[in-house]
């Protein structure tokens, strides 16, 4: 635990100017007030608060830290810090892989306290999943969520007050195309429209808002930055899958980590690809993968509770219908979104069953009201949970 909140606390001092240092910041500070109940450490965060920029987590990281004394010592140390600006900035700059890399494998590697890593690709930039073979998101979940079956949003009492729904693809990007021609982008498109109907006669007073409401292409990055400028408290991006298998079927839900089942590498990696994003960089990743750890354990929940609901509805109308279970994998849809943020795979169109009932206006009314009972029941549960606190 120590070496997590360490860790978390150089990053920050290492990236003043990235507007998510205040998010690895709070955790560090986190782990030292919750687990190892330490002043010391504490101090030391307060001390680099003044060094931060303004971001998301500013405000909430400067109340926890309200109660702290920072000693002249303390403040000596950053005022010596801070004379040689240039300095500093050409050491990151020319140490930024080697540290970063270091840093993120001292984060993940301690066993003993739930830390889980398989391997970092060193020598390649991040430009695709594939180059990362496996440092796990919610590695220290545990440790900043506090009661393991209470979510950090349920603890603070945040109110779910807008959804934005993302239909996946769109123009030159037509996303999987079925057997009989059945463009996924249209099929989506369809689905979300319902989504938000029903949505907005579910919950009154929730505002829903779509990334695209014509068939227009939007790159990845622009739909998460779309929700965050919108300040989305949740995020659901809806899609329509592909296997090169014709008899696999099904519905799935994603939330975001790097995996390593091929299954779902492959699916992102297709999502990914389509899209023509021309992929993310060592930095970035690891900058999105600290925005998303403080909601992390409401997107498991979220998407739980989606596709659980998701398929209960539709075998009310339907035969064989294959529950495939909540997954994770890397999308980059998905990365960089600040609030619980899910990914649907409503069914096959490389299935031609699949395919005939995506294409049916029954079918993609079902798939919605699945999928909004899902979230009006995590809405519910995300409530109850923080009056059972109060």
């Amino acid at each position: 635990a120590r070496r997590s909140a360490d860790t978390f606390l150089k990053m920050a001092e290492r990236h003043p100017k990235s507007t998510l240092s205040d998010d690895a910041a709070l955790h560090a500070a986190q782990i030292y007030a919750d687990v190892l109940k330490e002043d010391v450490g504490l101090r030391k965060v307060k001390t680099a608060l003044k060094t931060l920029p303004r971001g998301d987590k500013y405000k909430l990281l400067k109340r926890r830290l309200a109660n702290v004394s920072v000693s002249t010592n303390d403040m000596v140390n950053v005022a010596t810090r801070e004379q040689s600006p240039r300095d500093n900035e050409t050491a990151t700059k020319s140490n930024t892989k080697e540290s970063l890399d270091a840093l993120i494998e001292k984060a993940v590697s301690d066993k003993t306290h739930h830390h889980v890593v398989d391997k970092v690709e060193q020598k390649k930039p991040v430009k695709n999943h594939k180059h990362l073979q496996g440092v796990a998101i919610d590695d220290i979940r545990k440790e900043i969520g506090g009661n393991k079956k209470v979510t950090i949003s349920e603890q603070i009492g945040l109110k779910v007050k807008k959804i934005m729904i993302d239909p996946g693809h769109g123009g030159h990007d037509t996303g999987a195309v079925g057997r009989s021609g059945t463009l996924e982008k249209h099929v989506v498109m369809k689905i979300a429209n319902s989504v938000v109907a029903q949505l907005e006669k579910a919950l009154p007073g929730v505002e829903v808002k779509m990334t695209r409401t014509t068939d227009k292409f939007i790159p990845l990055k622009e739909r998460a930055k779309m929700a965050n400028d919108w300040g989305a408290d949740l995020f659901l991006s809806i899609h329509a899958n592909a296997n090169p298998d014709e008899h696999v079927h099904g519905i799935e839900t994603y939330y975001l980590n790097v995996t390593d089942d091929k299954y779902a590498k492959r699916l992102a990696a297709r999502e990914n690809q389509e899209s023509g994003d021309a992929g993310l960089s060592d930095l970035d990743f690891i900058l999105a993968d600290l925005a998303t750890k403080s909601t992390v354990d409401d997107s498991v929940k979220l998407g739980k509770l989606v596709q659980q609901h998701t398929v209960s509805q539709v075998k009310q109308g339907y035969d064989k219908v294959h529950n495939l279970g909540l997954k994770k994998a890397l999308f980059y849809v998905l990365i960089g979104t600040k609030m619980p943020s899910v990914l649907v795979e409503t069914s096959f169109l490389s299935n031609r069953k699949d395919e005939r009932r995506l294409k049916s206006a029954k079918y993609q009314k079902s798939i919605a009201h699945g999928i909004v009972n899902g979230v009006r029941a995590y809405v519910e549960s995300r409530q109850k949970a923080y009056t059972a606190l109060k």
